[in-house]
């Protein structure tokens, strides 16, 4: 109610400045950019005007990309459901330098990574919630855990995940 409008970024096709379909999108605070996440492995770049810059066709090897974050001027954080949560993107590079919080294909499937992530104190913090029940800070490659919990009786187990997977695909 109280907003301004600035700007309309609505460019859906296929060419080069175009995209058909957005999952994410965030900003990238280092390079001043808006960032528009293509699942299928594009990322788009606008200034902060809404004026196209560029676009980036990401490696194949993640199968849908879900979340996009900028931890630095050249790496760019993506978090989706393959075998590694979080993958590491180096623009310069143009190659994923690290890869990490690996999980199983029930795990992924269930215990899905989208809407995890959150910034406090100019961190990121991932959410994960599955077996584990810990918070990590995603910005320190070391990859503290900064909070677990545990339900005891209550909490989920590898083989509860297991049978609700079983179960989603017999259905």
């Amino acid at each position: 109610k109280n907003g301004k409008f600035l700007f309309k970024i609505n460019k859906q096709g296929r060419g080069p400045d175009e995209y058909v379909y957005a999952e994410f999108i965030n900003i990238d605070k280092f390079n001043d950019n808006v960032m528009i996440l293509v699942p299928w492995g594009q990322i788009l770049f606008f200034d902060l005007d809404g004026n196209f810059k560029k676009k980036i066709i990401l490696p194949k090897e993640i199968i849908a990309y879900n979340e996009v974050y900028s931890m630095s001027k050249d790496v760019l954080l993506f978090l989706s459901n393959n075998e590694y949560r979080a993958s590491y993107y180096s623009i310069s590079k143009d190659k994923i330098i690290k890869r990490s919080l690996k999980t199983t294909e029930a795990q992924a499937r269930i215990m899905v990574s989208f809407d995890k992530t959150f910034e406090y104190n100019d961190s990121l913090y991932f959410n994960d919630n599955s077996i584990n029940s810990r918070i990590i800070n995603l910005s320190d490659t070391s990859y503290p855990i900064k909070y677990t919990w545990n339900f005891g009786k209550d909490s989920n187990t590898l083989k509860q995940i297991n049978n609700l997977y079983l179960l989603e695909l017999s259905l």
